[in-house]
């Protein structure tokens, strides 16, 4: 959820002109699988812990938080996390931004004698 306006303007920014709204419900598509992945992985740990604990109960096993372990869970998902943020930086390092020419500045070039409408084209510069 901490993540939803930096990925709505993402995509907004970088999807071409006739695909915004599309690329926009990318983001809401994948908040979706995100909150439906969660309740999964959440099940998944805890029918795995239930084997391998020596209680036989999972970590995050009913409803009094003085029984369970749910600090190793969180430890897990702090690594995740981790993991995550990891992966994100090595192809977050392969992206290169689209080049967006609508927020360039151009100025003439003019010398002290001349006015705008005597400055060739070509002697227009970026700034």
């Amino acid at each position: 959820m901490f993540t939803l306006v930096g990925l709505l303007e993402f995509f907004y920014k970088e999807a071409p002109e006739g695909m915004k709204s599309l690329s926009t419900s990318f983001t809401w598509i994948s908040l979706s699988f995100g909150y439906f992945l969660s309740s999964v992985f959440v099940d998944s740990i805890n029918s795995v812990t239930k084997r391998i604990a020596p209680s036989r109960q999972g970590w995050l096993h009913g409803q009094d938080l003085n029984k369970n372990n749910l600090n190793l869970f969180y430890w897990f998902l702090a690594i995740l996390s981790g993991l995550n943020f990891f992966n994100y930086l090595y192809w977050a390092t392969w992206y290169k931004y689209k080049n967006n020419d609508e927020n360039i500045i151009v100025r003439p070039v003019t010398g002290p004698q001349e006015s705008v409408s005597d400055v060739p084209f070509s002697r227009w510069r970026r700034i």
